[in-house]
């Protein structure tokens, strides 16, 4: 079976099997070690590197139809499933669950952590707060049919949860999902924009181990790194989205030009227009 690094390890030994099989397979196919509309080896060959039953393989293979990852062809054999993008406008800020929901997938919603932390430099120079202030941090991965598709870190400084109580409550697991009705509901906050960057990373350089376990260590991610802010224009959310590569399809709007404000407004309006006919997702940049 296949380690966290993408090596192969021994055979699958612990109960039950079928689950085991199926987290193998669904790791090689996430690695691409298994690539789209590629055929997977067939069950007795399995079963075999495996040390498993034929029907123990079986087991999983049904599975992995179910969920969609892969396809049986009669009398051919089992391919991989073509990946189906899950398209992000990433000029709005929309909940992933939502997102997911719109492409024609289960959304879920995984909680990873939650934890009150003084904030070092860096982080007090982004939430506007000092050194070794408290802000609340929360680990989380969004999912698709099962399948990890958008990890995040969050960061809450203190002052935004003052009304909650008792004051752990955050700490409870999706206490802050939706995020927008929390800010709203239980924090009396408005976020009315992010300011967002955008960067390609590999997972090993995300410092999030769970992407790395799941994906391996050369998978290349999109990180979105944004900071939220209310209507006194004072930030409130700082969020770090981790993409996968291969789930979700992002498009862009470049306005060309050292244009004035009237003219950038005329140019942004119409090109939103145009993307609007397509209905694809977009992010404006100034060139």
């Amino acid at each position: 079976m296949l380690n966290e690094t993408g090596g192969e390890m021994g055979p699958v030994r612990q109960a039950p099997l079928a689950d085991q099989v199926l987290d193998l397979l669904t790791r090689r196919i996430a690695r691409g070690f298994y690539p789209p509309n590629s055929r997977l080896p067939g069950e007795i060959e399995l079963a075999s590197e495996l040390s498993v039953s034929r029907a123990t393989v079986r087991r999983a293979m049904d599975l992995l139809v179910a969920r969609g990852a892969v396809q049986r062809r009669q009398g051919i054999g089992t391919f991989v499933a073509a990946p189906r993008d899950i398209p992000n406008p990433l000029q709005q800020f929309i909940d992933f669950r939502d997102i997911i929901h719109d492409a024609g997938l289960e959304p879920g919603l995984v909680h990873l952590g939650a934890w009150l932390e003084e904030v070092d430099q860096e982080l007090a120079a982004i939430l506007e707060v000092s050194p070794g202030d408290t802000a609340l941090t929360v680990k989380k991965v969004f999912t698709a049919d099962g399948e990890p598709v958008v990890y995040c870190l969050n960061h809450i400084p203190a002052w935004v949860l003052e009304d909650i109580q008792p004051k752990n409550a955050v700490l409870a697991p999706n206490y802050t999902e939706p995020i927008l009705e929390f800010y709203n509901d239980k924090c009396g906050q408005r976020l009315d924009y992010y300011v967002s960057s955008v960067r390609a990373d590999m997972a090993e350089d995300c410092g999030f181990p769970e992407i790395v376990s799941a994906l391996g260590p050369r998978t290349a991610i999109l990180v979105v790194d944004e900071t939220g802010y209310n209507s006194d224009d004072r930030p409130v959310h700082h969020s770090i989205e981790f993409h996968p590569a291969n789930r979700m399809s992002f498009k862009l709007i470049r306005l060309v030009g050292a244009t004035d404000r009237s003219g950038q407004s005329r140019a942004r309006e119409r090109a939103f227009k145009r993307s609007d006919q397509t209905q694809e997702p977009r992010i404006v940049f100034r060139a």
